[in-house]
């Protein structure tokens, strides 16, 4: 396969660049509607010898003429050919939300292949995988009743999500990556040997923490549930409670 040409190159999936050798770079996948820029907040704050490896997944930013997320799997399988050639140390990966989903197919897509897998892998904000939360699909709702949920989800002020011009160019995207997050069909495998954080917001009422606690099932390597202060967007608007763990947990497998 053509990795320029079949499933994007290089500079749109990293558009911070590719990783420095001697680095443990931590990949991060981000939530519904968001692009890699979203973790700019994380700039400076990893620990010595953690570098932020952010992902574009197409339909946004950079990559914003490209049709959005259908599937989880095809994202991961393209994510994975064009990242794997980077990733030639150890690593870690993090998902928040969405991009806990996209984190735990990729580590499962990694394993399919016979790669190397993450040191780590980090899920926040997310339901576990098996978990079908009840009432009817969140993105299938009307457009007032989903331009609701989102605001109850914090992150996009009102007036923001009023606007003209977000209802025609952010609410199909988020119709979409909300439709890959609740309809990706859960496959049982044998847990991952790799070692799980699960973070919940402790005001998160949309994923509530005995939704996250199954996460434990997915690692024969060790599990950690981190419930932290705040609403869903917790790792962005208090960094610190998420990155302190993941420098130590990373430290430890150093």
């Amino acid at each position: 396969m053509d990795a320029t040409t079949s499933v994007g190159r290089a500079a749109d999936w990293l558009p911070a660049g590719p990783p420095p050798q001697g680095a443990l770079p931590l990949v991060c996948f981000p939530h519904a509607g968001a692009g890699a820029s979203v973790f700019q907040v994380w700039e400076g704050r990893l620990p010595p010898g953690t570098v932020l490896c952010p992902v574009q997944p197409p339909g946004r930013e950079n990559r914003f003429r490209e049709p959005p997320l259908r599937d989880a799997r095809t994202v991961v399988n393209a994510a994975a050919e064009v990242l794997l050639p980077h990733l030639t140390g150890p690593f870690a990966v993090f998902g928040h939300s969405m991009g806990a989903l996209l984190a735990y197919a990729f580590t499962r897509e990694l394993r399919r292949r016979g790669a190397p897998l993450p040191v780590a892998l980090f899920v926040s904000g997310r339901v576990a995988p098996e978990v079908r939360a009840p009432g009817p699909p969140v993105h299938e709702l009307p457009a007032p009743d989903f331009l609701r949920f989102l605001h109850s989800l914090g992150g996009i002020p009102e007036h923001i999500l009023t606007r003209p011009a977000f209802t025609e160019m952010m609410v199909p995207l988020l119709r979409a990556d909300i439709a890959v997050n609740l309809t990706h069909p859960y496959e049982e495998e044998p847990p991952l040997p790799v070692p799980l954080t699960a973070f919940a917001g402790s005001l998160d009422s949309n994923v509530p923490v005995r939704w996250v606690r199954p996460w434990a099932g997915h690692t024969s390597a060790g599990f950690r549930l981190r419930v932290v202060p705040g609403g869903h967007f917790f790792p962005y608007e208090n960094p610190a409670s998420v990155l302190e763990p993941i420098g130590a947990a990373l430290e430890e497998v150093r």
